[in-house]
């Protein structure tokens, strides 16, 4: 695990540590360093596996092929045997890195493809002259990379490191910020800094002769286009639904197993919910005294938010699986301490939960590298927009043919028929203006709240247009899976994925993710989404794999997961720092936001925070956009 670096052309020392130290945070055990006239590298490591052999930048024999990296090879033992076998001999006695080195020797671009695992990978090969950058399937470590004028290649695990380069003339991106407001982040590979781009999921680019080549390796949508059909007729049959949850266990019990592999001790998130109270089990198993950390809240006014019950069942779990349980119970207050902090690990503007920061902090303390249960919701189908893939299908059906409306067929939404029929009214059945509609901001609001420089792109509706362009992509055979691979495509990489390494790698803490193991991801995205919601239960099938190992009474209850109770906050905790963040004076310091709307805004929810509670969202996304602006405008 590193923070990895570098550019192309003749190296200024002075340059290459300048972009190593602003993010020497993602690995401060020891610096890595390569540098010619053609191409520089830096690593800053956080030795995790094969501490003594592992440094990076690792070259061949030759001289002339030159890797660092950063993340894990969870199968690279297994490979390792496998090239021997070819006739590579090793150095080292089980150094990933060099195992990675040899497998593109052996299988030159194709050796991505062998791996399980998460990374970001920068290799010089002198033979060809070219640089190639590959990232891993699901996008779980990022890299950034930018073109200069001068046609030279910068890249980074983070855009503060490129920020460092000083031919680049930092310049704000208007058109992705404008993303933000609806998302809660901006989608790769659009960044909020003019030509800086996100690597995708699953991408490669080669760099040669001042020219970017790129291309994708690996396809979520073709892994969603292979839906095992022998599962689309006869959903219920017992046989079928029991041979899929064994092989699910199967899957997951050895994704949890490869990912405890380390020198360093390996601890875990657990929530007190279904995907980390599962993953925390299942580690424990193998681990004696497995440090789990859990997050509690302090409310001053508890209306949408109870975090007691999550407390609870992490510490019965922790006891009854013989872990060492570390509880950390999260202010305001410590939010409004950390929000600098924050917003600088970030890079851009996030909107999100960033509840990480702390318990990373937390976890950092006692461990290196922690499990997380990131990818769960995205697989299996929990979000609002997933409960409500059926049930707007069925109301829009309802509609075209005068058919009356069916409660009992509305599940998991049977109580919420008022949400269901505005929504419609919204979309009129339509899956782009559904998606559209779960967003912060639609491009009408946007157009009504936003200052002048977004209105073009709000005139353009440029945000619809881009739902319209994910969904158009979209393969998946039925509207939960089409949702769910919408959202694979979108948060998951640009705001689950991304912000979750940036807010753990800051204090220096890897986590990792089973449930993005990718044999798990095809599996799970080739199985008919009726299964995976069966009688309207949220995650059926991740539910009753667990029933193996988890007490019923945690899998079936409702969850609220690492997220921060803002809403409950806002009224009372956060009014004063929300009040002074938006304020006239502020605002008008960036020209982003039209203070007057905000004044709106601000007092109709004030007024009443209960019957407005609607617009916490709103607020709380201006907010991080402010201090966004602060650090970075």
């Amino acid at each position: 695990m590193c923070g990895i670096c570098g550019y192309s052309g003749k190296g200024q020392e002075k340059v290459l540590k300048s972009m190593a130290d602003a993010i020497v945070h993602r690995g401060p055990d020891e610096e890595g360093v390569y540098m010619s006239d053609e191409m520089n590298l830096c690593t800053k490591r956080l030795s995790i596996v094969d501490v003594e052999c592992g440094k990076q930048p690792m070259s061949d024999g030759s001289g002339k092929v030159h890797l660092i990296w950063n993340g894990e090879v969870y199968n690279h033992r297994e490979l390792r045997k496998q090239l021997e076998q070819k006739g590579h001999c090793f150095i080292s006695d089980h150094s990933d890195t060099e195992v990675l080195l040899h497998a593109y020797l052996e299988y030159g671009d194709s050796f991505v493809k062998k791996l399980n695992g998460m990374f970001a990978i920068a290799i010089w090969d002198q033979r060809t002259n070219c640089l190639f950058l590959y990232r891993d399937r699901m996008g779980v470590k990022p890299l950034y990379y930018c073109q200069l004028s001068s046609g030279q290649l910068v890249f980074a695990s983070e855009i503060k490191s490129i920020l460092k380069h000083p031919e680049y003339e930092k310049k704000i991106d208007d058109k992705a910020l404008y993303q933000y407001f609806s998302y809660k982040h901006i989608n790769g590979p659009d960044t909020a800094f003019v030509g800086v781009k996100a690597m995708l999921p699953g991408e490669e680019i080669c760099y040669h002769g001042g020219q970017i080549k790129s291309e994708i390796w690996w396809s979520l949508q073709e892994v969603y286009g292979r839906e095992q059909k022998e599962y689309m007729q006869g959903a219920t049959e017992k046989t079928k639904i029991s041979g899929i949850i064994e092989h699910l266990r199967e899957l997951l019990e050895d994704a949890v197993r490869i990912r405890l592999q380390a020198d360093v001790e390996v601890g875990s998130f657990l929530s007190g919910g279904l995907d980390s109270s599962l993953l925390s089990v299942l580690a424990a198993k193998h681990t004696p005294e497995l440090s789990c950390f859990t997050l509690g809240h302090q409310v001053a006014q508890e209306h949408t938010y109870d975090k007691q019950a999550d407390v609870e069942y992490s510490k019965m779990l922790a006891v009854e699986n013989g872990m060492k349980h570390t509880l950390y119970t999260m202010s305001a207050k410590d939010l409004v301490e950390r929000m600098d902090d924050i917003v600088r690990a970030l890079d851009q503007p996030f909107s999100g939960a960033v509840s990480t920061y702390m318990m990373a902090e937390v976890a950092a303390k006692q461990v290196k590298t922690a499990l997380s249960g990131d990818g769960a919701d995205e697989l299996f189908g929990s979000y609002a927009s997933h409960m409500v893939s059926f049930p707007m299908e069925y109301i829009k059906k309802c509609k075209e043919t005068g058919a009356n409306i069916e409660i009992e067929k509305l599940k998991p939404l049977e109580e919420e028929l008022p949400y269901l029929q505005a929504l419609y009214e919204f979309s009129k059945g339509e899956e782009a203006k559904i998606s559209e509609r779960m967003l912060v901001l639609t491009d009408e609001e946007k157009q009504l709240f936003l200052g002048e420089r977004f209105l073009p792109y709000a005139i353009e509706k440029k945000t619809f247009q881009q739902v319209c362009q994910y969904r158009k992509r979209l393969v998946g055979r039925d509207a939960l899976n089409r949702n769910l691979e919408y959202d694979s495509m979108t948060l998951l990489p640009n705001q689950v994925l991304t912000y979750s390494d940036s807010l753990s790698m800051a204090h220096s803490l890897e986590l990792r993710t089973p449930f993005l193991d990718y044999r798990l991801v095809e599996y799970v995205a080739g199985i008919s989404g009726q299964l995976k919601m069966l009688g309207g239960e949220t995650k059926y099938l991740l539910k009753a794999a667990a029933e193996q190992y988890l007490p019923k009474e945690l899998i079936y209850r409702k969850k609220e997961g690492f997220v921060m109770p803002v809403n409950d906050w806002l009224p009372v905790e956060l009014k004063e720092y929300v009040l002074d963040t938006l304020s006239f004076d502020a605002l008008k310091r960036y020209g982003y936001l039209p203070p007057e709307n905000v004044y709106f805004i601000l007092k109709k929810y004030y007024d009443n925070p209960e019957v407005n509670a609607g617009l916490s969202d709103m607020i709380w996304n201006f907010v991080c956009f402010q201090k966004w602006c602060e650090a970075y405008v």
